[in-house]
This record gives C-alpha cells, sequence and structure tokens, in this order.
C-alpha cells in the first residue's frame, strides 16, 4: 500500500468542541468516522455518527461484538447501511446488556473498486429503563449516559500528558478547549466556559441546557448534544435534572466544590433572586444560593442588591431591596441562618470587625437611617437617623472601625458616622464646601488601607467624576476630583493601596485609577453595565460584577427560555488586562469575597 499524509480538519459537533487535526496514512483521500456515539433507550440503541473527509463513500458496514477492544471482521459484522445513512438503530438488543459497536466506512479506491476505510473507534451499548431508577447511582445511572452519548472519541474524552487524545498509529486528534465527562471528577473540573453542572441547580447548568430541547422542561442552548436531531430520551433528561438538583453526588455521597483552599466570591444576580458563587480556585460557579422568591415560591421577590461576607469567613449577608429583608447564610453549606426585616428599602450592609454587628443602610429620602442588627440573633438593635441626608445607598467601615460613611444618593453628599457615639458630620461632594450644593449622585465609596483618602463614586448622567477626600486633612470636602467621563458605580481600592477600580457603567469599562498621581487607564471590554468590583486578598485579581440588562451581551452559546445571563470578568492586576469572563444569573450587581 501506497502511504501518503493528508490532514483533514474536523469540526467538534458539540459545545465546546474545537477543531480537530486529523493525520491519516492511507492510500487515498479517507473519509473518516470523527464520532460515533450510541443513545440508549429502554428497548433499543440508536447510533448516531459524524464522518468528515474528501472520499467517496459506497457505504457504511456497522459491526457489534460482546467484546469492548474487537477489530470489524467477518465475524463481527452486523449490518449494511446505505451512504446516505446518518443513524442506525438496533433493536434485537436486550436490557442492561453491553453491546460494542464500530463503523466502518468503505469508499471507492484510486484504482477502482471500493476498501474498507479507517473503523470507528468503540460505542458502548446498554438499553436501560430510566423511566423509574430510584435512588440515582452515578456509577449505574449517570455515567453511563457520558460513555456512550457525550465521553466518545473526537469530543468530550479530555487529554493524555501532552494535550493529545491519540487513537492506535493512524489517527492522531488534538483537541483545543475540550472536556471531559469520562468521570466524575472530570465533569465538575468544568469546561474553558465554566462550570458544565452547577450542584442543586440544573435550571443553570450547561449539561441540561445542551442535552435538552423543550423549554418547558428547562432552558435550551445550541448546539444541541449529542448531536442536532439526536435527542436522549426523556427519562435520562428528567434523571440528570433530578441528579443535578440532588446534589450531583459521586457514588460515595460527595458532593463537588466542597474544598475550596482560596475561597470564594460571593455575586447578587439580582433579577433572579440568586447568589452566584464563584470558586476563586478553580474559577467557576459552584453554586447558587436561592434568596426571596427562588427560596420560597410564596415569598415576596426579593431583589437581592447587595453581599458582604464577614472577616472570620463564617457567613455572608444578604440585603433584599424589594422585601426588606437581611438574609445571613453560612459560608461553608449556603444553609440560611437568619433574616430580619429592614423597613425602608435596604441597600448596603457592612459588619464590625468581630462580625457581630451589621451596618444597613435603608434607602429612603429624608432622614435616610442606619439600622443596627445583632447578627448573633439576627435582630434589630438600634437604628441611627441621619442629619440632612436622603437616600443613603453605600456604606463603608473605616479599617480601624472607628467611622461609618453612607454616600447619600438623594442629597449629593456623604456622613460620616462616630461608630462609639454615632455623631455624625457631613462631607461636601463640592470643592466650595457646601454639602448642599453638588449635583452629584453618590453612589458607593472604598477607602485606602490606611483610612485616610475615601473614594466616592458618583452615578449623575451628566457628571463622571470620582471624588476622593482626605480625612486627615480636610474631611469635609473634596481634596480631587477625578473625571472619567460616565457614571460610576462601584469602587475598590486594591489590597496595597496602589490603584481605585471603578466601575464606568456607561463605558462598559473599568477606570483604574493609579492613586499616587491619579492617572487614569481605562480597560475596555469588560461587558455591559459593569456594576461591582473587588479584590482577591492578596490584591493579584480582581472580579468585576456585570449587570448587561440593556442591549445585553448573549451568552457564550445562544439559549432560550433562561432567565439571562450576566458575566463576572476577571482582571490581571499586575497587567491590566482581562484574564476571563465568567457567566452567572442575571442582573449581577453587589459582589463580596471571603478574606
Amino acid at each position: 500500500m501506497k502511504k501518503s499524509a493528508l490532514l483533514f480538519v474536523l469540526l467538534g459537533f458539540l459545545f465546546g468542541c474545537q477543531t480537530d487535526a486529523f493525520e491519516i496514512i492511507n492510500e487515498s483521500p479517507e473519509s473518516v468516522i470523527q464520532s460515533l456515539f450510541a443513545i440508549n433507550d429502554a428497548r433499543s440503541v440508536t447510533l448516531g455518527w459524524t464522518n468528515q473527509g474528501s472520499g467517496v463513500l459506497v457505504e457504511y458496514t456497522v459491526h457489534r461484538s460482546e467484546r469492548p477492544n474487537f477489530t470489524p471482521s467477518s465475524q463481527t459484522f452486523y449490518r449494511t447501511l446505505p451512504v446516505t445513512a446518518t443513524r442506525f438503530i438496533d433493536s434485537a438488543v436486550t436490557r442492561n446488556r453491553l453491546y460494542y459497536y464500530r463503523l466502518v466506512p468503505v469508499q471507492v479506491g484510486s484504482a477502482g473498486g471500493s476498501y474498507d476505510g479507517i473503523p470507528s473507534s468503540v460505542a458502548i451499548g446498554r438499553p436501560y429503563d430510566y423511566s423509574s431508577p430510584g435512588t440515582i447511582q452515578y456509577g449505574e445511572h449517570i455515567q453511563p449516559i457520558f460513555t456512550s452519548s457525550c465521553a466518545v472519541h473526537g469530543c468530550h474524552v479530555g487529554y493524555d500528558d501532552e494535550g493529545i487524545e491519540k487513537r492506535g498509529s493512524l489517527l492522531k486528534v488534538q483537541h483545543g478547549g475540550q472536556f471531559s465527562l469520562k468521570s466524575w471528577a472530570d465533569l465538575f473540573d468544568g469546561s474553558r466556559d465554566g462550570a458544565v453542572a452547577v450542584p442543586f441547580k440544573s435550571s443553570k447548568s450547561d449539561l441540561i441546557f445542551h442535552t435538552n430541547s423543550d423549554t418547558l422542561i428547562a432552558p435550551v442552548a445550541e448546539p444541541h448534544m449529542p448531536l442536532p436531531g439526536f435527542d436522549l430520551p426523556i427519562a435520562q433528561l428528567r434523571t440528570l435534572i433530578r441528579w443535578i438538583d440532588g446534589g450531583a453526588v459521586n457514588d460515595q455521597g460527595g458532593i463537588p466544590y466542597t474544598i475550596t483552599p482560596k475561597g470564594k466570591v460571593f455575586v447578587v444576580n439580582a433579577s433572579e433572586d440568586l447568589i452566584a458563587v464563584i470558586d476563586v480556585a478553580r474559577n467557576l460557579v459552584i453554586r447558587y444560593a436561592n434568596v426571596g422568591k427562588a427560596a420560597d415560591s410564596s415569598s415576596l421577590f426579593g431583589s437581592p442588591h447587595h453581599v458582604r461576607v464577614d472577616k472570620q469567613a463564617r457567613f455572608f449577608y444578604v440585603t433584599l431591596i424589594s422585601s426588606q429583608e437581611l438574609w445571613k447564610f453560612s459560608v461553608s453549606t449556603y444553609e440560611l441562618l437568619g433574616r430580619v426585616n429592614i423597613p425602608f428599602q435596604p441597600a448596603d450592609v457592612v459588619l464590625s470587625s468581630t462580625g457581630d454587628t451589621a451596618y444597613v443602610s435603608s434607602f429612603i429620602s429624608v432622614p435616610g437611617r442606619v439600622t443596627l442588627v445583632n447578627t448573633r440573633t439576627m435582630q434589630p438593635i438600634g437604628t441611627i437617623s441621619l442629619n440632612f441626608a436622603s437616600r443613603p445607598h453605600g456604606l463603608v467601615l473605616s479599617r480601624n472601625g472607628a467611622n461609618l460613611f453612607t454616600t447619600n444618593l438623594g442629597s449629593g453628599n456623604v456622613t460620616m458616622i462616630k461608630t462609639a457615639d454615632h455623631s455624625q458630620s457631613l462631607i461636601a461632594l463640592d470643592t466650595t464646601g457646601n454639602p448642599f450644593a453638588s449635583d452629584a449622585r453618590p453612589y458607593l465609596a472604598d477607602i485606602t488601607p490606611d483610612d485616610r483618602y475615601l473614594y466616592v463614586t458618583d452615578f449623575a448622567a451628566d457628571a463622571g467624576n470620582i471624588f476622593v477626600i482626605d480625612l486627615l486633612t480636610d474631611p469635609t470636602k473634596p481634596a480631587k476630583v477625578i473625571p472619567i467621563g460616565g457614571r460610576s458605580v462601584h469602587v475598590a481600592v486594591s489590597p496595597n493601596g496602589q490603584y481605585a477600580f471603578v466601575c464606568n457603567f456607561d463605558s462598559s469599562s473599568v477606570d483604574v485609577i493609579t492613586t499616587a498621581d491619579y492617572s487614569v487607564t481605562r480597560i475596555r471590554g469588560v461587558g455591559r453595565q459593569p456594576h461591582g468590583v473587588i479584590f482577591t486578598p492578596d490584591g493579584s485579581t480582581a472580579y468585576v460584577t456585570t449587570e448587561n440588562q440593556s442591549s445585553p451581551e448573549p451568552a457564550h452559546h445562544p439559549t432560550a427560555g433562561s432567565g439571562g445571563v450576566s458575566q463576572v470578568t476577571l482582571i490581571d492586576v499586575a497587567t491590566l488586562s482581562i484574564v476571563k469572563r465568567i457567566e452567572v444569573g442575571a442582573f449581577g450587581q453587589g459582589i463580596s469575597i471571603t478574606p
């Protein structure tokens, strides 16, 4: 046989699949079975495949065996299929019995006649009744679905040590960006686009989106798996949904992502009553905490607004601005531990250094107010009525705990409160020092690590300024006004005090202020309507939430029937460059991180 090397570019057929390069050795242009997969029903096995190449096909031959590693031969020959065939349904099967299939393309040779092309990899069939599986076991019920329909050659099979999937000596596939469904551990490593399945939340799991075709059951995303035109039996899909909603446990009962060595990021998804949880080590969404109506369908819609983790990384707190409550959760288990009514639209929450006291702003007109809550009992223990302050929104507690600052969006000023005796003073955002002369709409603020400078954002449509207050020399008016040209929402000062990252709502950017000279560097393309920003404790990475409501950017794969998405954009602080975007639920707002 004359040898010649040809390169075929094969297109991946599942979401996340990339172009694959096949190096083929043969005498003429080849048609290659890129992937052969099986869909197992209770009484049949359906084979589907993709084939690529420029060879002229005559027919296909199906081979079946009871041995997993078999070579097609006259003894294993099972059926001949016409060249127009795109599937084969094998009904001569016995339930719960294993069958192994290979497909051989028969094609025209260079000198006439026909010959057998390269056989496909093995597809595994196991007819199984999923209509009433009882207690779901991963190894018995879930992995067989992946092994037959997803973790097949040419798709979700992962890599060897060289990043290459190899098949024999004639065919080599190199994947880009693939992920594996060969095991439970591989599944929860996720894909380059994020988590494949989110424990306890099938309605936010890409695995379900891409295997579902009915929006009455779950959202539907493109491309469809295992292949357009091929559906998993509805009983299998419902089993996958049940398994994920039950925690996506392995055969030992283990829940994914229970260990998070680098901590967690908590992100408000305001329009879905959800808090997305991101594992910092993996940068994957690992859980959604339900609040408001998502937690209790009989409750009012909560509209979560801000989230805050205590310094001990034990609890996180969420303000629900519509249902007027503060909720307390466990950081480790996401269990709801308490809730308390906070009148008049609770907006922001900050915590004392011990975590025993929460300060909650109420977004109301004069007089504005801050409610103090004992977090151990989740009961109010006091109220601070703000003098000459309207619609207090953001809260900042100084690092030493001595001063609490409220950004008063309605009155255009900032209130500084002594935590020891609750005495108050106003900070003007007008350089003349008149606290009532500014047209600013102060939204949120942050303070430098040395407690000297307060950075205040401005949500006024015609402004676009950041106000810097020198709390040491003159805490009555701005020492510096920095124009950024757009409404600003959150601001976060880096742990070393070098930068202040500002979410520029109108320009879809993060404006980075160098605190030494107040110069501004713009990072573009962070996503539509950036809202919240937080740094990792070591200051290496900034996480930025986006609302993505006006002219929203679509999901990375088109999705129907979902509540929409927003993004969390990761910025490398050393290079001021975007390194990743993570999709979360709709309307991303407040953000917090474990210390």
